[in-house]
Protein backbone atom coordinates (compact mmCIF):
# COMPACT_ATOMS: atom_id res chain seq x y z
CA UNK A 1 0.00 0.00 0.00
CA UNK A 2 1.41 3.20 -1.07
CA UNK A 3 1.19 6.43 1.42
CA UNK A 4 -0.19 9.80 0.31
CA UNK A 5 3.06 11.84 1.60
CA UNK A 6 0.68 14.67 2.68
CA UNK A 7 -0.93 12.54 5.27
CA UNK A 8 -0.18 12.47 8.83
CA UNK A 9 -2.53 10.03 10.70
CA UNK A 10 -5.87 11.61 10.76
CA UNK A 11 -4.61 14.90 9.56
CA UNK A 12 -3.98 15.34 6.41
CA UNK A 13 -1.84 18.57 5.29
CA UNK A 14 -1.83 20.05 1.66
CA UNK A 15 0.63 21.88 -0.10
CA UNK A 16 -0.67 25.23 0.84
CA UNK A 17 -0.29 24.26 4.60
CA UNK A 18 2.96 22.64 3.92
CA UNK A 19 4.90 25.42 3.25
CA UNK A 20 3.07 27.76 5.28
CA UNK A 21 4.66 30.47 8.03
CA UNK A 22 5.14 33.32 9.83
CA UNK A 23 7.77 34.76 7.18
CA UNK A 24 6.41 37.71 6.10
CA UNK A 25 9.19 39.83 3.78
CA UNK A 26 7.92 43.13 4.82
CA UNK A 27 8.77 42.59 7.78
CA UNK A 28 11.85 41.23 6.91
CA UNK A 29 13.07 43.87 4.46
CA UNK A 30 11.54 47.04 7.12
CA UNK A 31 13.85 45.07 9.91
CA UNK A 32 17.12 45.63 7.82
CA UNK A 33 16.34 48.78 7.14
CA UNK A 34 15.89 50.25 10.67
CA UNK A 35 18.68 48.35 11.25
CA UNK A 36 20.72 50.00 8.52
CA UNK A 37 19.29 53.47 9.47
CA UNK A 38 19.69 52.98 13.42
CA UNK A 39 23.74 52.20 12.68
CA UNK A 40 24.10 55.36 10.38
CA UNK A 41 22.19 57.45 12.66
CA UNK A 42 24.56 56.13 15.77
CA UNK A 43 27.65 56.54 14.00
CA UNK A 44 26.43 59.99 13.09
CA UNK A 45 26.07 60.73 16.32
CA UNK A 46 29.57 59.28 17.57
CA UNK A 47 31.00 61.38 15.33
CA UNK A 48 29.63 64.47 17.00
CA UNK A 49 27.31 65.09 13.93
CA UNK A 50 23.72 64.77 15.64
CA UNK A 51 22.55 66.45 18.23
CA UNK A 52 18.56 66.58 17.96
CA UNK A 53 16.45 63.99 15.80
CA UNK A 54 12.81 64.49 14.37
CA UNK A 55 11.38 61.50 13.32
CA UNK A 56 9.36 61.31 10.54
CA UNK A 57 7.45 58.09 9.22
CA UNK A 58 5.13 55.83 8.28
CA UNK A 59 3.32 54.63 11.39
CA UNK A 60 4.33 50.89 11.08
CA UNK A 61 8.31 51.67 10.19
CA UNK A 62 8.41 54.43 12.78
CA UNK A 63 7.35 52.05 15.78
CA UNK A 64 10.46 49.28 14.02
CA UNK A 65 12.62 52.60 14.78
CA UNK A 66 11.71 53.43 17.88
CA UNK A 67 12.25 49.76 19.22
CA UNK A 68 15.34 49.50 17.90
CA UNK A 69 17.06 53.04 18.04
CA UNK A 70 20.05 52.46 21.05
CA UNK A 71 19.13 54.56 24.24
CA UNK A 72 21.92 57.20 22.99
CA UNK A 73 19.62 58.01 20.01
CA UNK A 74 16.54 58.13 22.70
CA UNK A 75 17.41 60.66 24.36
CA UNK A 76 18.10 62.95 20.92
CA UNK A 77 14.59 62.28 19.81
CA UNK A 78 13.17 65.43 20.27
CA UNK A 79 9.57 64.73 18.30
CA UNK A 80 8.06 62.23 16.47
CA UNK A 81 5.48 62.65 13.46
CA UNK A 82 3.74 59.55 11.77
CA UNK A 83 2.05 59.81 8.21
CA UNK A 84 3.37 58.65 4.79
CA UNK A 85 6.00 61.57 3.30
CA UNK A 86 7.64 59.95 1.34
CA UNK A 87 6.46 61.44 -1.72
CA UNK A 88 5.88 64.96 0.17
CA UNK A 89 7.57 68.02 -0.73
CA UNK A 90 9.96 69.24 1.38
CA UNK A 91 8.37 72.49 2.16
CA UNK A 92 5.98 70.53 3.56
CA UNK A 93 8.08 68.17 5.72
CA UNK A 94 9.92 71.66 6.98
CA UNK A 95 6.25 72.92 7.95
CA UNK A 96 5.40 69.59 9.93
CA UNK A 97 9.31 69.88 11.37
CA UNK A 98 8.80 73.63 12.12
CA UNK A 99 5.08 73.61 14.13
CA UNK A 100 4.72 73.30 17.35
CA UNK A 101 3.12 70.25 18.55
Amino acid sequence: MTRNPHELGDAAIGPAEAFASDYDPYVVEIGRFVTHIAQDLTARHRAGALSNLVLIAEPRLLGVLRARLPNELHRLVSREISGDYVRAHSALLLRLIETPV
